[in-house]
C-alpha cells in the first residue's frame, strides 16, 4: 500500500506547465511517532503551487497543513524560481508527540513531550508572516547546531503575530 509519490498527469507547455502529484505512506514511522498514515498532494499552475499534507494517528487527522506558494518551475532556466508574491498557509494539530519535529529538522534531537499548532501563514515571499499560536507540554529536544543542548521543562505558548513572537509560560 506505500507509495511516496504518484505523479499525476502533467500538462501544459514547457513555459506554463500543470503538474500535480499526491502521495500516501502507510503506517509511517518517524524516529518514535507512529502513524497511522500520511497523505500530501500539490498541483501546479500559472506559477502557484498548492500544496497539502496531513497525518493520521488511531484513525483520526492528528496534523495538517496547507500552502500557496507562488514559484516559478516552467521547464526552462529562470532566474529566480521563488516569486514575490503572496503566501498563504494554515498548519492544524491536536497534541502532537514533540519528536515529530525531528523529521522536519535535523537541527532537533531527542524530543520529547507534544505540541499543539494553529498557525496561518500569509505575506509575501521572501518576508512570510505567522499568526496564531504553538502550546508546548512537557517538552524537552536537543539542538544539534548547538553542541546537543538540550532543553528541558519546556510548558510555554508561543504567540505570532506578524513579525513577532510573545512566549508565555
Amino acid at each position: 500500500h506505500d507509495r511516496l509519490a504518484r505523479p499525476g498527469p502533467a500538462s501544459g507547455v514547457r513555459r506554463d506547465p500543470r503538474i500535480t502529484i499526491d502521495g500516501l505512506l502507510d503506517k509511517p514511522r518517524f524516529g518514535e511517532v507512529h502513524l497511522d498514515r500520511a497523505t500530501f498532494g500539490g498541483a501546479y499552475a500559472t506559477k502557484r503551487m498548492e500544496s497539502r499534507a496531513e497525518l493520521f494517528r488511531e484513525g483520526k487527522s492528528v496534523m495538517s497543513a496547507t500552502a500557496s506558494i507562488p514559484v516559478d518551475l516552467q521547464l526552462a532556466a529562470t532566474p529566480t524560481r521563488m516569486l514575490s508574491d503572496s503566501l498563504h498557509g494554515k498548519i492544524r494539530s491536536e497534541s502532537v508527540d514533540l519528536a515529530i519535529l525531528e523529521t522536519v529538522s535535523p537541527a532537533v534531537v531527542n524530543a520529547s513531550g507534544a505540541f499543539a499548532a494553529n498557525l496561518d501563514i500569509g505575506g509575501v515571499w521572501p518576508r512570510p508572516q505567522l499568526s496564531g499560536n504553538i502550546t508546548i507540554s512537557n517538552g524537552a529536544l536537543g539542538l544539534a547546531p548547538l553542541g546537543g543542548v538540550k532543553l528541558s521543562e519546556l510548558n510555554a505558548n508561543l504567540e505570532f503575530v506578524g513579525d513577532s513572537l510573545q512566549v508565555e509560560r
